[in-house]
This record gives structure tokens, sequence and C-alpha cells, in this order.
């Protein structure tokens, strides 16, 4: 939308001084700069006064219209400056790096808070300055999107970038396709009824939010009737909005079979329900396109689930603001896809989060613009995209940017950003290992499910994939080869026990052990807190399922030092009477894959708790707040190691001063690591205690329920000599 309220060229004395033009070019060689937070370099950076001050000057310049646009926070005392900054390279078919693509980045800063946006020259402009399209600017059609667009993209996508979008891993490393999901049903959309999907036939998916109200879905009673030829049509006004669109959106395309949960899944039949939620990760990876319907909702709102944004309608939030600033037409620019939804209720859900990752394609439908998103790169209506190349590279904080990329060209910045993607290509090494598995759980733990009983339903596609990639199974969510690590988890927000919802006859009950973060509901975070880089386990582990039958686990790597710590048979047999060998369980069976008792054979021993606070640096102070680390203490008062336990531990039942009982999970060395050793956290007094070494034990406070069962109260960091001194005893507990 080009505000034409003021004459196209004028400008503000402030304005006029400004070459703008030279912003979106290439600097000059030797130019200097300066950088950004995140490392950028800045060229012709310029301070223009207080968004206060250019809104003022806006009455009577273009210019200063476009950054009042694109300046709404921190506020009117923020100071703007304009930097010309590199935006992107694309390359030519036969691999050649062209010119690089500059845009005017715009940053408002207010004490220690800033924001940054970007304005770009529209497209139809770009040969006034001698430079390609590539990048520029363009406005979206007002009245909605022209599913033709959609079309080019995918046959982009399957013209340029072949064999890389067709994996899961994006690559064209010989990662084999997902394998195919098996008795699927799917939508027939020439028939128009619910069937059973050929086997090899491609399919659209829909990802998006459930509405409030009851509406038509797939049960028992209705299944005879909606496999009748034209049965979906005849029934087409009780389907929401959103399921509407996303019939008529995949007919365009052309799909012929659409895949739905709501009318895919039968819902009230458990046994088949079961099955389909187990294969998520083949449903939407196999998936040609994933079509996304994400839109705000307002908090505490329920969801209209009233259909595309965009799609056959005009929205107000399609418009955007150019203004003539001299020879050139400019566009505030829009965030890339990824900063756009982070505030959208699509983003918030837990099942959308597996569905986005596990999807090769996926077509978002935002009140802004229609985005596509693949392994090789990202399409969207406001920038002239479609002949870059996907192995250019695109700058984060460009509108084109895509978390999900594989080719990016790290030689352009010497910032390398790095994405984390979901993958079924083998992980190797223990690091790598946690490290995708720490990502996976931190960014799905905060998110929402409205059924608590859904949480690792929800999170079932991506441990099936990471199982694969991990070559290990998983148990309650937690990775059976990395366990001693993985049971470290630490909740980071406000939290409770994640219970069942009460009936009339029936009070609320815990639903998961509370060895896993799958029982409390919480954001979760590995290895912030935790020495668990570099460790050894100290330590046995078994599963044992609701019959009773226990098998050790496999945890990796195995330590010579176990082998001596491991119980006789005889003895072991006195603590788990029906122990089989593992290669006898198959962990995805009925009778095993909701085994909840976590069996430890290890050392305990106890300390105080005095309610003293053990501070490990200013960064941990600010990211936990709502949790304390308390300070452990050994007999003489030193601080043999610190737990992080919820602040009103004390007032909720701890007592200060009393001895709590702790067990041994691993043992780890002084963090190597950079990043770490620059926040200098230390765990225990090392005046007292030596860091050499496997210094550092990560340890578990429980509570017992009787001699041999416990639960899980919080896990801590302690010095090896402290653990030593309080003469540890070897003990075999059954975590619940």
């Amino acid at each position: 939308m080009t505000d034409n309220s003021l004459p196209a060229s004028k400008l503000c004395t402030v304005c006029l001084s400004i070459d703008i033009a030279k912003y979106f070019l290439p600097p000059a060689e030797g130019e200097t700069h300066t950088r950004s937070r995140i490392g950028e370099h800045l060229y012709k950076s310029k301070e223009l006064g207080t968004r206060k001050e250019v809104a003022r000057r806006s009455n009577e310049c273009t210019f200063c219209t476009l950054l009042v646009a694109a300046t709404a926070w921190p506020g009117d005392e923020a100071s703007i400056t304009i930097s010309s900054v590199f935006c992107g390279r694309n390359r030519s078919t036969a691999g050649e790096k062209l010119e690089p693509i500059y845009n005017i980045q715009v940053f408002a800063k207010y004490q220690a808070v800033g924001s940054t946006t970007r304005i770009q020259v529209l497209a139809d402009d770009a040969d006034k300055l001698g430079v390609s399209r590539d990048f520029r600017a363009r406005e979206p059609d007002l009245s909605g999107f022209d599913m033709r667009q959609a079309l080019a993209w995918l046959d982009l996508c399957h013209s340029k970038h072949g064999d890389a979008c067709s994996t899961l891993h994006g690559g064209s490393d010989g990662i084999s396709p997902s394998p195919q999901p098996e008795d699927l049903l799917a939508i027939d959309l020439v028939d128009m009824c619910i069937c059973d999907k050929p086997s090899g036939e491609e399919y659209a998916a829909l990802s998006y939010c459930w509405p409030s109200k009851a509406y038509l879905t797939l049960v028992k009673q209705n299944r005879e009737v909606l496999f009748q030829y034209g049965a979906v049509a005849d029934k087409i006004g009780e389907l929401p909005g959103t399921v509407q669109d996303a019939i008529e959106c995949a007919k365009e395309l052309p799909y012929r079979y659409l895949w739905i949960d709501a009318l895919c899944i039968a819902q009230d039949d458990p046994d088949h329900k079961n099955v389909q939620l187990r294969q998520m990760d083949r449903v939407y990876s196999c998936a040609s396109i994933t079509l996304v319907s994400a839109y705000p909702v307002a908090r505490n709102s329920s969801d209209p689930c009233s259909g595309f944004p965009g799609y056959k309608k005009a929205d107000r939030a399609r418009s955007r603001r150019t203004q003539q600033v001299g020879d050139l037409r400019l566009m505030v620019a829009s965030p890339d896809v990824a900063v756009y939804l982070e505030d959208k209720r699509w983003n918030t859900r837990c099942w959308t989060f597996q569905e986005e990752l596990l999807s090769r394609r996926l077509l978002y439908f935002t009140p802004l613009q229609v985005y596509f998103q693949c392994s090789q790169g990202l399409f969207c209506e406001d920038v002239d995209c479609e002949n870059i190349n996907p192995d250019a590279h695109v700058q984060p904080g460009n509108t084109l940017w895509n978390p999900k990329a594989k080719n990016l060209d790290a030689n352009s910045t010497g910032n390398d950003w790095g994405t984390w993607t979901l993958s079924r290509a083998p992980l190797e090494g223990i690091i790598a290992m946690l490290v995708s598995y720490e990502m996976a759980l931190s960014f799905y733990t905060y998110r929402d499910v409205s059924y608590p009983s859904d949480i690792l339903n929800a999170f079932e596609g991506v441990s099936v994939v990471l199982s694969e990639a991990m070559g290990t199974d998983f148990w309650q969510g937690i990775p059976e080869k990395i366990l001693p690590q993985a049971l470290c988890w630490q909740l980071r927000g406000p939290h409770r026990k994640r219970l069942s919802k009460p009936t009339g006859t029936q009070s609320a009950e815990r639903l998961f052990p509370s060895w896993t973060w799958a029982g409390w509901e919480s954001s979760v975070n590995l290895n912030v807190h935790m020495a668990i880089q570099t460790y050894r386990t100290d330590a046995e582990w078994y599963i044992i399922n609701k019959d009773g039958i226990a098998t050790h686990l496999d945890v990796q790597p195995q330590w010579m030092t176990l082998s001596r710590q491991r119980p006789s048979a005889s003895l072991l047999k006195a603590f788990l009477p029906k122990l089989v060998s593992r290669e006898e369980v198959d962990a995805k069976s009925d009778a095993w894959r909701d085994a909840r008792i976590l069996g430890c054979w290890t050392s305990s021993a106890s300390f105080y708790l005095d309610g003293s606070h053990h501070k490990l640096n200013d960064y941990h102070e600010t990211q936990w707040r709502e949790s304390t680390n308390f300070a452990i203490k050994d007999p003489w008062g030193a601080t043999a190691g610190c737990i992080l336990l919820p602040k009103d531990f004390f007032q909720k039942g701890g007592t200060a001063g009393q001895m709590c009982e702790f067990i041994l999970i691993s043992r780890s060395l002084k963090s190597d690591s950079e990043f770490l050793n620059a926040m200098n956290m230390t765990y225990f007094d090392e005046s007292v205690y030596a860091t050499h070494g496997w210094s550092h034990l990560n340890v578990m406070m429980i509570s017992r329920i009787d001699d041999l069962t416990a639960e899980r109260v919080g896990v801590g960091v302690m010095s090896k000599e402290a653990w030593g001194a309080a003469s540890p005893e070897t003990t075999f507990v059954k975590l619940v």
C-alpha cells in the first residue's frame, strides 16, 4: 500500500543528506564498517534521532514515514540507526557467486533492548540501481493468494531440488526416503469420501489447530457412511472452515488424496488411533506437501478454525507500507516465516511441532502472506525469489531465511549460525545424539497440549525419527543409549505434576513417572545447568514393565569400572526376579512401550540442604527464574554441590537443615566448552574440593516411598571428593 499523502520525492533535511540508493549496493572496497550484536558487518551506519523525532519529521518525509512503520517497538524514545547490511547472494546455474545483495537495516534501541527491521527496494525498480531483481520486494495481491503461485513453487521445488527434497533429511547423501505409512486412510478428493489410500499415491496433509466447537470427525458409527461416494461433499457444511479450505486447496494443487487427522483417524477407536499415532513420522514425512493454517488467536480465547488466511479472500494484513523515496519505491520487509509464526497459536501447540519438523514441504497460509518452505529454499509472495538457486546464501534476518535449509554458504560471513533440523541420518557420537535430543526437547516442551495424557503421543513422531538416527529405543520420552545424560533434564518455567483430569468418580492421578520430563507441566532443558558433555556412567539401569519383567538397558558407552560394581546374579534376582535379556525385549510392543519403573543399581549418600542459595553466575539467575540453585552442604558446612529445585521447595514440605538422600547417576569432566567456561560456573566450593579429572558427579535427589521405591525430586552436581567422604552405600532403587 503506497501512502500518497506526501509528494513522491519529499524528504526532510536529515534524509536529504543521505544517499539512500547506495545502501542497496555492495560497499566500496576497503569501506569501514561496524558490527551488529550478532556479528554482521554494518556499512554507512547513521543515527537519525529518536523514533519520536523521526515521527515528527514523517509529516514532511517519505523515508521517515517508512522508518516509523518499521519501528513500533521498543517505543518512541528508542534511537533509530540505519545501516547497509548484506542479506544474501545468488549463484549462477554454473555455481558461480553473483553480486551480493544489500538492504537497509533499521535498528531501534532503547536502553538494553532493541529491534531490527529491514527496508527493501521493489524489484520493479532494481534496474534503476543496475542490480538483479532477486531478493527484492514485491507487493502481494490484496484480493487474496493466487494458487497458481503455489503450483509454480511446487514445480520449482521438483525441477530444481529433485531428490534433495524427497527425503526428510533434505540432502543427497544416500538417506533413503521415509517408509510409507501403513493402512492409511485419506479423503479421496475426486470421489469426495474417506478411503483406504492406495499405496504409493501422493497426498497432501493438513496441519492446524482443532476448533473448540465440536464438528464432524471419523468415528465407528459414521465410518461406513463416510466411505460412500460423495459423503464428504454431502457433509461439507459440518466441517470447520479450515478443513473446507484444505479440501479446496489440495484439489487446486492438484492432489487426489488429502490426510486430515480428524477424518482419517477413528477418534473413538483406541486400536486404530494408537496404530496411527505411532506412525506420525511416516504420515507427515511422506506427504508431498503439508498445508498449514496459522493466524493470531487471542490468549485464552477459542480457536475459530474459520479458514486459511488469504485464501480466496482479502486480508488487511496483506497490504504493505511502501513509499516513493527519490527515484526508488521502498518497502518495509516482512519477517521470515519462523519469526512471523512465533506468537501464532499454531506455533504453540505440541502436535504441530512434529507436523512441521517431519514435513518435507510446507505451504503456510498466514494473514501476512503465503510462504512455501522445503529443505532447499523458501518462497513467499512479497519477495522476488523464484530465480534464486537452491545453493544461494540467505542471511538470517532476511525474509527468505529458512531454518530448514541445508545448503548454507557460510563463507559470506564469519558467523556460522547453524540450524537444527530433524533427520533420520545416523548421528555419530554421544555428543551429536545429546545435542539433537536436547534441541528437540527444549523446543517441544515450550508448547502446550490440550490433553495432559497426549504429551508423549504428540512427541511420538519426533522420537521415532530420533530413535532411528541414534540407534536406540526411547522409554517414556528418554533415549536409552544416553539415559544418564537424558535423566539430567531441568524444569525451566513454572511447573507442576502432569495429572489426569479428574472425573466425577475419580480424582486426578499422576500420568507419568517422576523420572521423565513428561511427568511435569513445564518447559525443559538439558546441558545448560548440568555437567553432562563428557561423562562416565556410574550406575546400572533396568526398565521394568507392568508385569514386573525387567531388562538391563544398553547405556553407552560402557566403562570397565562398571563391571566391578555390577551385582551378582543371585543378588540381582532378589530385586528383579523376572529379568530377561535385552534381545528378548521389543520396546515398541504393547508389553513394553508403557514400562514405567526405572531400576537403578548405584550408590547413595546423604547431605544437608540448609536453604542457602548457591549462585552459579548472573546468566543462570536470569534463565531459571522459577527455580533456586540450592547449596548441598557436607557435615562441616562446606558447599559440596548444588541442586536446582522449585523456589518454594522449603515452603511446600522441605525442611531447612534436613538430611536428603542422593543417588549417583554419572560423573563428568569439568567442561572444556568455551561457552560454559566463559560463564564461569562453579558447582561446589573449589577452595575445599578439587576439580581435576572426573571431579563432577551428576546426582539425583530422591524421596523414598518404601525401602526399594523412590521418586525423583531433582538433579544436581556434586564434588567427587565430597561424595567419597560421605561413605556412600551401594543400593538398588526403583524410580517411579
